[in-house]
C-alpha cells in the first residue's frame, strides 16, 4: 500500500486500520511519506491520522529511538494547520498546485 492509498483510506481522523495498518505506521520511512502526502493532499482531513502519528512519534522521541526527527515537527505543524486553519473556521481551503 502506498502513503497515498493510506491516507486516502483513513480519512476524517476515522481510523479502522487493522493490524496492517498499523505495522505500516511502525515504519519511519512509511510515517515519513504518509506526512508528505498529507501535506501535498490539502483536500484530506487527515487530523485523526496526524493526531496517531504524533503519539508515535512523541513515544519514540522519548525512548530516544527515533530515526526521523524530523517526522515529529512536521506532523506538529500538520497538525497545527489542521486545527487553525481555513477548515477549523468552516471555510473553503484553497490549493495551488506546486
Amino acid at each position: 500500500m502506498t502513503a497515498r492509498e493510506f491516507v486516502l483510506q483513513n480519512p476524517g481522523g476515522v481510523l479502522a486500520l487493522g493490524q496492517a495498518g498499523l505495522q505500516l505506521l511502525n515504519q519511519p520511512t512509511f510515517r515519513h511519506d504518509v506526512l508528505v502526502e498529507v501535506q501535498r493532499n490539502g483536500s484530506v482531513d487527515a487530523s485523526g491520522l496526524l493526531r496517531l502519528v504524533l503519539e508515535r512519534e512523541v513515544a519514540l522521541r522519548r525512548r530516544g529511538e527515533q530515526d526521523e526527527f524530523e517526522n515529529l515537527y512536521r506532523c506538529a505543524f500538520l497538525l497545527w494547520r489542521v486545527e487553525t486553519g481555513p477548515r477549523a473556521h468552516g471555510l473553503e481551503t484553497i490549493t495551488t498546485a506546486g
